[in-house]
């Protein structure tokens, strides 16, 4: 008898949509409209990294969870070593949601959300409105 199992692969692909924009005093005005995510899990932190452009892109959004300090956001400052770091306080609105889902690729969580926040202090103002499903 010739037993036969057939496996069942679910195609799993991440998706992004939407935009930042910052303008800032010092480095003048920039806008990121993210194409690809990746679960900050094999990185160590509980979020999100949001890219735009090639393999090797410095144009990314992080989105983190700490679980005292809440959620905040590291925005890369392009053609520039340094990022912005985003907290709550001072922002007019702020709506981040970062979920696990029960769904593993490479036994990486597969993270879901959104971040919708309109920011502005010391020089600086960000808007952004993005969500993300299936980053792994």
């Amino acid at each position: 008898m010739i037993l036969s199992f057939g496996s069942c692969i679910a195609p799993t692909s991440s998706t992004v949509s939407g935009e930042l924009t910052v303008k800032s005093d010092e480095f003048g005005e920039w806008r990121y409209a993210p194409t690809r995510c990746y679960s900050g899990e094999p990185g160590g932190f509980f979020g999100v990294d949001l890219i735009e452009g090639p393999e090797g892109s410095d144009r990314i959004v992080r989105v983190v969870e700490d679980p005292i300090d809440g959620a905040a956001l590291r925005i890369n400052v392009p053609g520039e070593e340094l990022s912005l770091v985003v907290e709550q306080d001072g922002c007019r609105d702020w709506d981040v949601q970062l979920d696990r889902t029960n769904t593993r690729v490479n036994y990486v969580w597969n993270m879901d959300g959104h971040v919708e926040v309109s920011c502005a202090g010391e020089g600086v103002t960000i808007d952004a409105s993005l969500a993300f499903v299936g980053c792994h």
